[in-house]
Protein backbone atom coordinates (compact mmCIF):
# COMPACT_ATOMS: atom_id res chain seq x y z
CA UNK A 1 0.00 0.00 0.00
CA UNK A 2 1.42 3.17 -1.05
CA UNK A 3 1.97 6.33 1.75
CA UNK A 4 0.01 9.39 0.78
CA UNK A 5 2.06 12.49 -0.15
CA UNK A 6 3.13 14.73 2.53
CA UNK A 7 2.43 18.44 2.17
CA UNK A 8 5.17 21.07 0.49
CA UNK A 9 5.21 22.64 4.24
CA UNK A 10 6.96 19.51 5.39
CA UNK A 11 9.68 19.54 2.40
CA UNK A 12 8.30 16.85 0.32
CA UNK A 13 5.99 16.47 -2.68
CA UNK A 14 2.57 18.81 -2.37
CA UNK A 15 -0.22 16.59 -3.06
CA UNK A 16 -2.66 16.03 -0.10
CA UNK A 17 -4.20 19.08 0.92
CA UNK A 18 -5.53 19.29 4.85
CA UNK A 19 -2.83 17.16 5.72
CA UNK A 20 -3.91 15.33 9.54
CA UNK A 21 -2.20 17.53 11.70
CA UNK A 22 -0.99 20.48 9.49
CA UNK A 23 -2.96 23.15 11.10
CA UNK A 24 -1.19 22.85 13.87
CA UNK A 25 2.36 23.48 13.11
CA UNK A 26 3.44 26.46 14.11
CA UNK A 27 5.71 28.62 11.66
CA UNK A 28 8.93 30.00 12.74
CA UNK A 29 10.76 33.21 11.51
CA UNK A 30 14.67 32.48 10.81
CA UNK A 31 17.34 34.43 11.17
CA UNK A 32 17.30 38.43 12.12
CA UNK A 33 14.38 40.24 12.14
CA UNK A 34 14.16 41.87 8.77
CA UNK A 35 13.00 45.09 7.74
CA UNK A 36 9.29 43.84 6.23
CA UNK A 37 9.23 46.60 3.73
CA UNK A 38 12.26 46.12 2.64
CA UNK A 39 12.04 42.35 1.74
CA UNK A 40 10.49 41.40 -2.00
CA UNK A 41 7.36 39.95 -0.84
CA UNK A 42 3.80 40.15 -2.19
CA UNK A 43 1.23 41.97 -0.05
CA UNK A 44 -0.51 38.42 0.97
CA UNK A 45 3.34 37.13 1.87
CA UNK A 46 3.81 40.42 3.73
CA UNK A 47 1.15 39.47 5.74
CA UNK A 48 1.56 36.42 6.63
CA UNK A 49 5.46 37.02 7.06
CA UNK A 50 4.29 39.67 9.86
CA UNK A 51 1.64 37.44 11.84
CA UNK A 52 4.49 34.72 12.38
CA UNK A 53 5.70 35.05 15.68
CA UNK A 54 6.90 31.42 16.80
CA UNK A 55 3.54 30.72 18.58
CA UNK A 56 0.28 31.23 15.96
CA UNK A 57 -0.72 27.47 14.67
CA UNK A 58 -1.08 27.80 10.49
CA UNK A 59 -5.09 27.53 11.48
CA UNK A 60 -4.51 30.39 14.11
CA UNK A 61 -2.86 32.55 10.66
CA UNK A 62 -5.42 30.61 8.55
CA UNK A 63 -8.82 32.26 11.05
CA UNK A 64 -6.26 35.86 11.41
CA UNK A 65 -6.51 36.36 7.35
CA UNK A 66 -9.54 34.99 6.65
CA UNK A 67 -7.62 32.97 4.48
CA UNK A 68 -7.96 29.50 3.35
CA UNK A 69 -5.75 26.59 5.04
CA UNK A 70 -4.65 25.65 1.56
CA UNK A 71 -3.85 29.46 0.60
CA UNK A 72 -2.05 29.94 3.99
CA UNK A 73 0.17 26.98 3.19
CA UNK A 74 0.84 27.77 -0.47
CA UNK A 75 2.09 31.13 1.53
CA UNK A 76 3.99 29.62 3.82
CA UNK A 77 5.64 27.30 0.95
CA UNK A 78 6.67 30.19 -1.02
CA UNK A 79 8.57 32.63 2.47
CA UNK A 80 10.05 29.26 3.04
CA UNK A 81 11.75 28.67 -0.44
CA UNK A 82 12.59 32.35 0.06
CA UNK A 83 14.20 31.05 3.08
CA UNK A 84 12.60 33.77 5.62
CA UNK A 85 10.53 31.02 7.80
CA UNK A 86 10.65 27.38 8.72
CA UNK A 87 7.74 25.16 9.30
Amino acid sequence: MDEPEKSSLLGEHSGVIGTPGLEWLVPQKIGKERDVLSLPLTRPQRSIYLLVDGRRTISDLSRCTRKSMQEIERLLSELREQGLVSI
